[in-house]
């Protein structure tokens, strides 16, 4: 393995670092409650505006580590912490002192176990979860603390195959990523694997993206802050970050609204869907949709002219036939004639609500990419985003392809004749609340739409304070979560194993807090 012994002077950044591909192993999630510590004390979130500073950052956790010590909290120090920025201060992980005084900051090691490695995972997010609702995301820091072998197992491990290829070889869509597992949805027995991919950092800290694990140690028993002293540019890491409480489940909010009714697949291959099923004939499959999202369009216009020009990203869900929520899906209402804000968001919040059994009995969202118009055996064909599953590589993808191009049937085909397509949009979006809210314990979600728009300052305005959340962690992606629902044996009804990947805006995965949204 590739380690470099630094000096005082010596950064991150003047590391010249190696990518490897870290081992997937998934240790036990075990947490060392005799430590005496709140459960809630392992994560905290600092939450800002963009005008964040490091010293913001550290008085903060001071201020917490006071307030805790004056209430009679004792927590004993741990080993090891996974650190997720935002990605405009993404530059600060470079900044070794910073870095130190942080961890000091944190008690992750003191000076009295000086013989003890302190590891670190820094990771650099898109954005990090807002405050209240419908608001721009946060800019920050959120951070999980505990043992390195519980919360990031296998931290210093690499693939055999690794190799010394550079980062700055790899193309915008092959990102280094994170994950978690989350506990089962209410009523399902299977956990939730959920893949983050990182933010694109290169013109924050000129790293295509940010995936470092660290070590550091104090000199002496008299040292106030570590020293860095190893340091390992990576692709991927695990961390366990679900507090695994049976009495904890899983909730998942997708908010899009239903355009069209659920339609049979009359016929497709692959990623393309052909022909759908309408009142017993087949028609193209971009028909209904492109009938059903002209009125959608003129109808906001003529109610809402001040809104302008509005989202029109359409998502695909594919269900089973033997799906038990289709029903529930088929007597959702596709009116389009009443737009406006309150209506868009009630009818998409009750589709949000639903989705966990969606998803639990085998539902799959897909982005449309591309499809109407055309003629002959073209016409109305609609392609669906076939992406489903997190490679870095992107060599599964290709592999769906090549065997779609040729005609043949794989795990991964999209398209299914027999199942049933249902077409959704995103909804207008609301003022944002002016109250903030309880976060979960844990969270994964997407930007909102106009995040990308905003670009790097696209984050919460500067009316929102800054504060420290204790007892939050978690991260926003701009591109997406790619979600595994997966069992050793099928039971309950359910599918055996689901793969789908979550790219509508203002989605959230969470554990804790289930009336969060």
């Amino acid at each position: 393995m590739f380690r470099v012994v630094l000096t005082s002077e010596m950064s991150l950044r003047s590391i010249g670092l190696r990518a490897y591909p870290s081992a997937q192993t998934i240790a036990s999630r075990r947490w060392a409650s005799t430590l005496g510590a709140s459960k809630s004390r392992d994560r905290l979130s600092i939450l800002g505006n963009g005008s964040l500073t490091k010293q913001d950052t550290l008085s903060r956790i001071a201020a917490w580590q006071g307030a805790a010590e004056k209430n009679g909290v004792v927590s004993q120090p741990t080993n090891s912490a996974a650190i997720l920025v935002s990605r405009d201060i993404s530059r600060w992980l470079d900044d070794s002192e910073f870095m130190a005084a942080l961890i000091s900051s944190l008690r992750l090691c003191s000076s009295e176990t000086s013989q003890a490695d302190v590891n670190i995972l820094c990771a650099a997010v898109d954005s990090l979860c807002p405050q209240s609702l419908h608001d721009t995301p946060s800019s920050g820091l959120s951070i999980l603390q505990g043992y390195q072998d519980a919360i990031l197992p296998g931290l210093w491990q690499q693939d055999s195959g690794a190799t010394s290829s550079s980062f700055m070889q790899r193309s915008e869509d092959a990102r280094p990523s994170i994950s978690m597992r989350l506990n089962p949805f209410l009523g399902d027995f299977r956990a939730v694997d959920a893949t983050l991919p990182l933010a694109n950092t290169v013109f924050q800290n000129g790293r295509p993206f940010t995936l470092i694990a660290s070590k550091w140690k104090h000199e002496s028993a008299t040292s106030t802050v570590p020293r860095l002293v190893d340091a390992l540019e990576k692709e991927t890491q695990h961390i366990v970050a679900s507090a695994g409480s049976i009495q904890s489940h899983a909730n998942i909010s997708v908010p899009i609204f239903p355009l069209t009714s659920p339609r049979r697949i009359a016929s497709g291959l692959g990623n393309i869907v052909r022909q759908i099923d309408v009142d017993g004939s087949p028609v193209p499959a971009s028909e209904e949709l492109e009938t059903a999202m002209h009125v959608l369009i003129d109808t906001r216009a003529r109610l809402l002219p001040e809104a302008g020009p509005t989202s029109n990203r359409t998502w695909a869900l594919v269900i089973p036939e033997d799906c038990a929520s289709l029903e529930f899906l088929k007597g959702l209402s596709t009116s389009v004639d009443e737009a406006g804000v309150k209506n868009e968001q009630k009818r998409a919040e009750t589709f949000a609500r639903h989705f966990s059994n969606i998803l639990a009995e085998g539902g799959r969202l897909h982005r449309v990419l591309s499809g109407g118009g055309g003629w002959g055996a073209k016409r109305g064909l609609l392609s669906l985003d076939p992406q489903t599953t997190y490679s870095s590589s992107g060599s599964e993808d290709l592999e769906t392809f090549m065997a779609a191009f040729g005609g043949e049937t794989t795990p991964n085909s999209v398209v299914s004749p027999g199942s049933y397509i249902q077409f959704l949009v995103e909804p207008l979006q609301p003022s944002p609340s002016p109250e903030t809210q309880r976060l979960p314990s844990l969270l994964l979600g997407t930007t909102p739409s106009s995040t990308a728009e905003m670009g790097e300052g696209g984050h919460a305005s500067d009316k929102q304070p800054l504060s420290l959340v204790e007892g939050h962690f978690g991260a926003l992606s701009s591109s997406g979560i790619y979600l595994n629902l997966a069992s050793s044996s099928s039971g309950g009804g359910h599918p055996g194993h689901i793969l789908t990947k979550v790219d509508a805006p203002n989605s959230y995965l969470w554990e804790g807090s289930s009336r969060w949204i």
